[in-house]
């Protein structure tokens, strides 16, 4: 008995022998991207870790789009590189034919190998198609149609190889027995039929799941129902795969046992990510700025819910430090507060904003943006000239907005980065000069206030997020449209200032038919609401040019409290306030960004 890996047959002298240069071209190509791809899988796995969600394999179709068909990342990881190993010996036991010669005149790769030339041009092509989706991967990037193409595509390639060689297999069985090649038969069958069995069943579980993931992740359909379709595709799958292996290709596919052992594999992963999640441990943030403790289960799973419930009991391992109880008596409050007062001189300072955390404050004054650190009270090392007119400012995302008034064309809001104050873009808009802009709904929507020059016309207008479409433009029965503001947990109203003399307070729905009400009004016609910030309790702080600050309840709209503070800041244009009661005022006439209160511990 003669082995075509481990002896050559006897040759006639007269016997020429010619390589097919194509065919090892074929087979070169595929061998070289099979290497690029198992780079790429190691440095996926190994040096691009999601460190957001702090696991060690990262697979973005897993981590990021999570599904009720995903399996854990080892599982899906751990079966590639089984792939990858099954793929190397059949691409060695492939070489190897090439330098071994038949009696027939042709090398074992020419004939009768059933993996021919046709084969490797397939299979090369289907690894070139499949290699950008690992190298995006390595860059963190998951683009959910052209996955599905890349998928679904290379899966194809390797159905046509599997098919061929099934065939060629079949058809050359005599010639195979002829010149004594019984153990390539057999590691014909382990190696290219159950390798290439293997290759496709991995791909078709993640063209599943590639569907799954397009399907749920663009809003086409419910999440229950796309992932009843990816799995009823996985089920269509195994039933044909199983037609075919018992009933109609009974003797090729007899011993083609790979997609089996993978399917398990990958349907044992769910199981064991699905243990997982249910015996971990219940995760509790709690917000005491409105009074409410959320219980976050399945962290890793799809679909993510809240659960209102009044009969959960939660036990905190700590006591929460970061914000303060409500300060219900608001005298103690601002007592506490004018005792810790601190200034710092800006002249013709206009806008204030705060970062996410509470650490650094973006004042906007004589077209220069600066940073005041509100743990010293003092200024960063950052600052930046403005447009002409710059005087309004927002915050989000990271970003500060800042709006020009007097409106002057264009009718842009520059955005710059909070972290170092370089500019990042522009929003351009056709309404009218930007003064403010506000996130709801989750980052989902975006309010914007406008006036056209002179200031004759104010817009509240709204635009779906991040597609930047507008959704709704509200003209508004003001016309200095200038403060902009809303609750920390209710994002159904939006409080908009009329900046004139005299002018009120106004509360916006954020929702169709977008009422717009009388929330407070000005003690007299010298006084101008220019801003409203609000505290975690459901007040709102709002700051009155000639005048001070009125503090006032939102739900029942009842004035709380009145600190005149006219004599000392007659032009108060900003306010903010921090979860710990730290107030900031800016005053345009005297040239003050002013500080009332530090890190205050209220008990009730």
């Amino acid at each position: 008995m003669e082995i075509a890996v481990v002896e050559n047959d006897y040759v006639l002298p007269t016997v020429m022998y010619e390589h097919d240069w194509i065919h090892i071209l074929y087979m070169g190509i595929s061998t070289i991207f099979f290497l690029i791809q198992v780079c790429q899988r190691i440095s996926v796995d190994l040096f691009y870790s999601s460190n957001d969600l702090k696991t060690g394999i990262y697979i973005p179709s897993l981590n990021r789009y999570p599904t009720e068909l995903t399996p854990s990342p080892s599982s899906i990881s751990y079966i590639w590189y089984i792939v990858f190993i099954w793929q190397a010996i059949l691409i060695i036991y492939s070489i190897i034919g090439v330098f071994h010669r038949t009696s027939s005149g042709s090398y074992f790769y020419q004939h009768p190998c059933a993996m021919n030339k046709w084969c490797f041009f397939y299979m090369a092509f289907g690894l070139i198609l499949y290699t950008p989706q690992l190298a995006a991967a390595a860059k963190n990037k998951y683009g959910i149609g052209i996955s599905i193409f890349r998928h679904v595509g290379t899966l194809c390639e390797v159905l046509i190889i599997l098919v061929v060689v099934h065939v060629s297999l079949w058809e050359n069985l005599n010639n195979y027995l002829r010149h004594r090649f019984f153990v390539d038969v057999w590691l014909t069958r382990l190696l290219y039929h159950n390798g290439l069995a293997l290759w496709a069943s991995v791909l078709f579980y993640e063209s599943c799941l590639s569907i799954v993931i397009g399907f749920i992740y663009s809003n086409y359909i419910s999440p229950i129902t796309a992932s009843f379709i990816g799995c009823s595709v996985l089920l269509f799958g195994l039933l044909i795969l199983s037609i075919l292996e018992n009933i109609i290709f009974y003797n090729s596919l007899a011993f083609t046992l790979s997609p089996w052992f993978a399917f398990i594999w990958l349907l044992g992963g769910i199981v064991f990510r699905q243990h997982d999640e249910l015996s971990s441990s219940i995760d509790v943030i709690c917000f005491p700025s409105n009074l409410s403790c959320q219980l976050f289960s399945n962290l890793s799973s799809y679909p993510f819910q809240i659960i209102n419930n009044s009969n959960v009991t939660v036990y905190l391992l700590q006591p929460l430090v970061e914000y303060t109880p409500c300060c219900s008596n608001l005298t103690w409050l601002i007592t506490q507060m004018k005792s810790r007062m601190n200034s710092l001189n800006i002249s013709s300072i206009t806008g204030l904003a705060l970062d996410s955390n509470n650490n650094r404050l973006a004042t906007v004054a004589s077209s220069k943006l600066q940073l005041v650190s509100t743990t010293s009270f003092s200024f960063v090392n950052s600052s930046i000239n403005l447009p002409p007119g710059s005087q309004a400012i927002s915050y989000s995302q990271g970003s500060f907005y800042v709006g020009i008034f007097p409106v002057a064309t264009p009718y842009t809001l520059y955005i710059y980065s909070s972290l170092n104050l370089t500019k990042t873009g522009n929003m351009n808009f056709t309404q009218g000069g930007p003064q403010r802009i506000i996130w709801l709904f989750s980052n989902t929507l975006v309010c914007v206030l406008t006036q056209t020059n002179p200031s004759s016309v104010s817009k509240a207008n709204f635009y779906n997020w991040p597609s930047n479409t507008l959704n709704q433009s509200i003209t508004l029965p003001i016309t200095n449209a200038y403060g902009l503001g809303k609750a920390s947990n209710n994002d159904s109203f939006v409080y908009i200032t009329d900046g004139s003399w005299g002018g009120n307070i106004w509360q916006l729905k954020t929702t169709s038919p977008y009422n717009f009400t009388l929330f407070a009004t000005s003690a007299s016609s010298s006084e101008s609401p220019t801003s409203v910030t609000f505290d975690g309790c459901n007040r709102m702080w709002a700051a009155f040019a000639n005048f001070g600050v009125r503090i006032y309840d939102i739900n029942s709209r009842s004035l709380l409290y009145a600190w005149n503070l006219n004599s000392t800041y007659s032009m108060l244009y900003d306010i903010v306030i921090t979860n710990q009661y730290q107030l900031y005022l800016a005053d345009k006439t005297s040239g003050t960004l002013a500080r009332y209160g530090s890190v205050l511990q209220c008990t009730n």
